[in-house]
């Protein structure tokens, strides 16, 4: 998750360390790893930098449950740590990296949880209005939900609605109201039926945001979770970007020789050229792509509008390292497609695009609900001009000003 739509204006040199330092500051927080905080919560749609999460007014110590519970014949089929890429142990049951949501943010705290020993399932959550449909045969099934009021510190602030397989399963809840701020909270829903191969369970605002932080399936009558198939594709189908050697097919961009040593987040990097849909683009992007990945999307203008997708690989493959995806305007090589603020939207209708389309290697992997226009310079105005599409929730101008409509290129979106 990006902050809401901003400029940054710097004077300083032309991006490397400190430049990096700074934007990076404006980006990273809100994906996987970098969205951890231990006093902040963005689950709720009016949050800033209120210390809600430092607050000690928990009115409660102890977890609640509603009414039903698990017998011994309840078997375990699939538990799910929402809002987060990790797996967490709770209870001596693994809930696995988040998947399965249609929608919602996701984010993390490091905030000491009442009511259990085991914290790091209720220091995840998915948040807003959004629907899980989780592969199940067709059985009969429990479900337990996990839930935790990170945000709010009074009641009636919070108010969401569960509908289980159609029906109405939990109406009204206030999560502080039941137990407090910062307390583990759960509910068993007994006697689900499932017949269409699937267990929807979708979660409904009232007030603020719907929120959850693990979903555990039991089955007492032999259901069972079902992978879903992978889509069958060939070659042509997989459109599959071309993996691009910096030092090999690059050797006079002698400022970035040694780049490949200084990205500092832990997911690596590795460029890429889709010459096949996105000609005129570089895309940066965490060194493997794993099933529960929801990547940020960044587009990124060059300084001087410069047609080469390589003129800021150090920041860029930075960027990507955190568990971004950054995609450039120009090939590796150049482009001769002058800078302009369409070539920012295109690359977001190709990210948008490749998330849905089931034979890329991004598909389902990427947040559309986060997206950030960014540039450098003559790239910042391009920043500017791109953000006013709605799709885009920020945009960072680093170095940058006003150009004269008239007299640029920028006048060309």
């Amino acid at each position: 998750m990006f902050p809401t739509k901003l400029e940054v204006k710097l004077n300083a040199p032309p991006l490397k360390s400190v430049l990096a330092a700074i934007a990076l500051a404006s980006l990273v927080g809100c994906n996987g790893e970098n969205t951890t905080t231990s006093s902040s919560s963005s689950s709720s749609s009016s949050s800033s930098s209120s210390n809600s999460s430092s607050s000690s007014s928990s009115s409660s110590s102890s977890s609640s449950s509603s009414s039903g519970g698990l017998t011994d014949q309840d078997v375990l089929v699939y538990a799910i740590n929402s809002g987060s890429t990790s797996a967490a142990t709770f209870d001596g049951v693994e809930y696995r990296p988040d998947r399965f949501a249609s929608s919602g943010t996701t984010q993390t705290i490091t905030d000491p949880i009442d009511g259990t020993d085991e914290d790091t399932l209720y220091q995840s959550e998915r948040f807003g209005s959004f629907i899980y449909e989780i592969p199940v045969t067709d059985a009969t099934y429990s479900v337990k939900l996990h839930m935790v009021e990170m945000y709010h510190t009074e009641a009636s602030m919070r108010n969401f609605d569960v509908t289980v397989e159609g029906t109405s399963a939990v109406t009204n809840l206030d999560l502080f109201g039941e137990v407090g701020h910062d307390t583990a909270y759960e509910t068993i829903l007994n006697d689900i039926s499932v017949s269409d191969g699937h267990i929807t369970i979708e979660l409904d605002t009232v007030v603020d945001n719907a929120t959850i932080s693990g979903i555990a399936i039991y089955s007492s009558d032999g259901g069972e979770y079902e992978e879903p198939p992978e889509p069958v594709c060939n070659d042509a189908e997989r459109q599959t970007p071309r993996m691009v050697n910096y030092d090999a097919e690059y050797p006079g961009e002698q400022q970035y020789r040694f780049f490949n040593e200084q990205s500092g987040g832990s997911r690596g990097f590795v460029i890429e050229h889709a010459e096949q849909s996105l000609q005129h683009h570089t895309i940066y992007r965490p060194q493997t792509l794993m099933e529960s990945d929801k990547l940020p999307i960044v587009a990124w203008g060059n300084g001087g509008c410069e047609t080469s997708g390589l003129n800021q690989a150090e920041f860029l493959s930075e960027i990507a390292s955190h568990g971004y995806i950054a995609i450039a305007h120009g090939a590796p090589g150049g482009s001769p497609v002058r800078g302009s603020a369409a070539e920012l939207i295109k690359a977001i209708d190709w990210a948008i695009a490749e998330n849905a389309r089931e034979c890329s290697q991004f598909y389902g992997k990427l947040d559309v609900d986060n997206i950030a226009t960014v540039g450098w310079s003559c790239g910042g105005e391009l920043s500017h001009r791109a953000a006013v599409d709605p799709r885009v929730g920020t945009g960072v101008a680093l170095n940058s000003g006003f150009i004269n409509n008239e007299s640029s290129v920028i006048s060309q979106f």
